[in-house]
């Protein structure tokens, strides 16, 4: 059996993070047969796209000590949303302009009613006393469903913090007459790697890194500290980090006490299809990416590779990736998504006859979901990891709405506890 000071379970980017704190005295276990997780990027024909759709605005220092390794391209974000054929510019409650009038008195109406004393017990009443019931309902409430899965009442406010973006009267009357609306996203730059996709960031850990693919943890002995893995190899360790989701990982632990396989149960998640198309052509359409509010089209949203950098395209040639998600990893049949795909690019304005491919990928695990039981489940969880001596980081392993420097960082942080215990 071989030991190691540290064991890392997932070999994403919070796993790759905890590594390249103390790389000689750590291995990281990796189920899939290549690294970086929804960070990792691939290539078809010669057209390069991410495992999940990114940018970075970081501006963490420790994240950006890792980012900047690698050579950027830098974009201004300037996002789109697309609703019945309209384009209008994100986000959508500032620029309203496209909507017909009908739509405008009636929005305008029910922001004035809106009642901002009473405290938002939801997101969906969140939403209600932020825009107004017809904006909510027409838009991010629609969205909710398609990106979370969920209506917006079944959803807490614990991941809103900054992403969604306040507004005033002033600033609503303004989008709906004037297309001069400023900038109210909530970064200013987002980099993205010149080649190689958004997992060349990750490169330069990878190179000092210890790890194992295709090497699935199926059992966890907190008593004897081992890990076996499904080829019943076996690997002891002094420290144990996971990476992997809460209730995968409770799944692996011998003898864990029911209250928390209990807990395990009641967190949710999202899947998501990646679905990534190759064109012979340049396209007309030339946003960074968008947000679809249409419920007869599936995905929720659509990124320009492209956009991000020139090299993920060979020269003359186009692709966009889209992201259609499910709850708890329900399946769509393929004929179905197939069907929905092709109608959907139909319908956004693409040439059907310049797909040169179309590639599906599906993640099982997209984002966290915060209904009224993860707050308490994940708590109970955590609290008994505690106690049998186990760190998790990343996403999954502290279940939080975590981008990728966030991630990353959380990664890293746990590797820097194990060495100071040492």
């Amino acid at each position: 059996m071989m030991a190691y000071s540290t064991v890392i379970i997932g070999g994403g980017i919070a796993g790759l993070g905890a590594a390249s704190i103390s790389p000689n005295e750590s291995i990281v276990l990796e189920k899939n047969n290549y690294l970086g997780g929804l960070c990792n990027s691939f290539s078809i024909d010669g057209f390069t796209f991410d495992r999940a759709i990114h940018l970075s605005f970081t501006n963490n220092e420790m994240a950006r000590s890792v980012f900047n390794k690698t050579l950027v391209y830098e974009h201004f974000p300037e996002s789109y949303n697309f609703y019945n054929n309209l384009w209008m510019k994100h986000p959508v409650q500032f620029n309203l302009k496209e909507m017909n009038l009908d739509f405008k008195v009636d929005a305008l109406e029910s922001y004035m009613r809106r009642d901002m004393t009473l405290e938002a017990l939801n997101y969906k009443e969140w939403l209600y006393s932020q825009y107004g019931e017809v904006i909510a309902d027409k838009f991010p409430c629609q969205y909710t469903k398609k990106y979370w899965r969920k209506d917006a009442s079944e959803l807490t406010l614990d991941w809103v913090s900054n992403r969604m973006s306040k507004i005033s009267l002033k600033e609503i009357i303004n989008g709906m007459l004037s297309e001069d609306t400023g900038h109210n996203y909530y970064v200013n730059e987002m980099r993205y790697p010149r080649e190689g996709g958004y997992f060349k960031f990750l490169s330069k850990m990878i190179e000092n890194t210890n790890y194992k693919l295709e090497s699935e943890v199926v059992g966890i002995d907190v008593v004897e500290k081992t890990v076996t893995l499904s080829s019943e190899e076996t690997f002891g360790y002094e420290s144990l980090i996971s990476t992997i989701p809460l209730n995968e990982l409770v799944r692996r632990i011998k003898n864990v006490p029911l209250e928390v396989l209990t807990a395990s149960n009641k967190l949710e998640y999202t899947s998501v299809y990646i679905v990534s198309v190759g064109f012979d052509q340049i396209e007309h359409i030339n946003y960074p990416w968008y947000y679809v509010y249409d419920d007869d089209i599936l995905a929720a949203r659509i990124h320009s590779p492209r956009w991000k950098s020139k090299n993920n395209v060979p020269r003359g040639k186009d692709s966009i990736q889209m992201e259609i998600h499910t709850l708890c990893n329900e399946n769509i049949a393929k004929e179905d998504l197939m069907e929905n795909i092709n109608y959907s690019l139909t319908k956004l304005g693409y040439t059907i006859e310049n797909i040169k491919f179309i590639d599906i990928k599906k993640e099982q695990y997209a984002n966290v979901v915060f209904n009224f039981d993860t707050k308490e489940a994940k708590s109970i969880i955590l609290d008994y990891l505690d106690t049998v001596g186990i760190l998790t980081a990343g996403r999954f392993g502290e279940w939080d709405y975590f981008w990728s420097d966030q991630s990353l960082t959380s990664g890293m942080n746990k590797g820097k506890k194990i060495l100071k215990k040492v």
